[in-house]
């Protein structure tokens, strides 16, 4: 779900009336509204009726090619075309079109008339978008982290560098390295070799140590693609 998020800020009054939801049609999923602001412009996203491209793929039981999903897509943003001239006719602006996951249209439109697009020929919902935000509150628990500081009282105070993988490409830029393609064919050339000091160790930028738990062949398959 692609999501955004639009805000209000108005004066704090004692005894202020609380906001009200906006009356459900069926097709509109609820959003509060604050009273006396109801013109003002809200994001939308407008489902049509018709498959995604990855609900057909889906239902297809195989995976589409490339021929297949332009196909799909092509149909599916004719119909969301459809309706762009409508949606302008009600004062709304067409902000993006969705058709791989998803088959809708992403609309500006004033609050108050955003139910009227329910209304629009292929539509089976109106949702508002909101603000999400990422946590790891099951992530953490997921990977054990809690039994650890529980049984080990490691909570990572007073730690600089604790970094626990399977294996990373010490020459990509992300960890200081150059980047390239060279710089990656050179170094696994050498695999056997001590690693660029440059790159790997305690004078490197980013990656300054590690031992290797598995060998030169990860998943000891000598033709493994890993």
């Amino acid at each position: 779900m692609i999501a955004l998020a639009f805000g209000i800020l108005g004066s704090s009054n004692a005894g202020a009336v609380r906001p009200q939801p906006v009356e459900d049609t069926g097709l509109i999923t609820p959003v509060w509204t604050p009273l006396g602001v109801s013109k003002a412009p809200v994001t939308v996203v407008v489902q049509l009726a018709g498959e995604s491209v990855a609900e057909q793929q889906g239902n297809a039981g195989r995976k589409l090619d490339r021929n297949e999903r332009e196909r799909i897509k092509g149909e599916l943003r004719n119909q969301q075309e459809g309706l762009r001239g409508s949606i302008e006719s009600l004062g709304g602006s067409v902000v993006a079109h969705y058709q791989g996951a998803y088959n809708g249209i992403k609309v500006r439109i004033a609050a108050d008339r955003a139910k009227e697009l329910a209304t629009l020929p292929g539509v089976v919902a109106v949702r508002p978008l909101q603000l999400m935000k990422p946590d790891n509150v099951r992530g953490v628990p997921f990977i054990g982290a809690p039994a650890v500081w529980q049984s080990l009282g490691l909570h990572g105070e007073g730690v600089k560098i604790a970094i626990i993988d399977s294996g990373i490409d010490y020459t990509h830029a992300n960890f200081g390295g150059p980047g390239t393609a060279a710089a990656y064919s050179a170094a696994h050339a050498t695999e056997t070799m001590p690693a660029d000091p440059k790159l790997f160790g305690p004078s490197a930028p980013r990656v300054k140590g590690g031992i290797d738990l598995v060998g030169d062949s990860y998943n000891a398959d000598p033709n493994s693609p890993d």
